[in-house]
């Protein structure tokens, strides 16, 4: 609903920033309708992404030989010296002192780097693989809710199809490389939906002038 709203609002500032255009609240409303049926594949994508194209260098840690591994040894506690101010002392029955123990978390592992091949693979398969998809699933579901015929809906694709793409290769692959590295994966569906806000007023508009010379011809 939040991907639906934020493409409804970059319909409405497209029909109000273009004089050319008039209002069409019936094309604001598909927006809405699209943006809200995309924004739930949009995460599935996302996680996808995230689960199947890594961008952080796996790790191999050293392997141990069982032979020097004792399966019945007890592990010993990491002792640390404290001066005797510092803590308190427990006896035990008997009067004897019991030495303290303090136990030392392990320390932390630190995240594996960021690979640069990886990350544009990561990239690749976004733009050259999903993003024609989506853009064919985007003029399809506005040329079914527009209630075109069939060819027309091929023309407009045909159309649209590449200068849309040459526009989307333009601006979203940097908009993607930040968002895969600094973005958390469940804000990254929103935060697309902000900076979609001014890509949907370029689809906005895209829509409107095909439609205007579909209507011409």
């Amino acid at each position: 609903i939040i991907n639906g709203t934020l493409s409804s609002v970059g319909d409405c500032c497209a029909q109000t920033m273009f004089v050319s255009l008039s209002c069409l609240p019936a094309q604001t409303l598909r927006f809405l309708i699209f943006g809200s049926g995309i924004g739930p594949l949009a995460g599935m994508w996302n996680r996808y992404l995230e689960h199947n194209f890594p961008i952080r260098e796996v790790v191999v840690r050293d392997a141990v030989a069982l032979d020097y591994v004792k399966i019945d040894s007890t592990p010993k506690m990491t002792q640390t010296e404290i001066p005797i101010t510092d803590v308190k002392h427990r006896r035990t029955a008997s009067g004897r002192l019991i030495e303290p123990l303090v136990l030392v978390e392990p320390a932390a592992v630190p995240l594996p780097n960021i690979s640069p091949y990886l990350l544009a693979k990561r990239l690749a398969m976004d733009q050259i693989f999903m993003a024609p998809i989506s853009f064919i699933v985007f003029l399809l579901a506005m040329g079914i809710m527009e209630g075109l015929w069939p060819k027309q809906i091929w023309d407009k694709i045909t159309l649209n199809l590449i200068p849309i793409l040459l526009t989307n290769w333009k601006i979203w692959p940097l908009i993607q490389v930040v968002t895969f590295l600094y973005i958390p994966l469940k804000f990254r569906v929103p935060t697309a939906g902000i900076f979609g806000v001014m890509w949907t007023i370029y689809l906005s508009w895209q829509t409107a002038n095909s439609a205007a010379k579909a209507s011409a011809a």
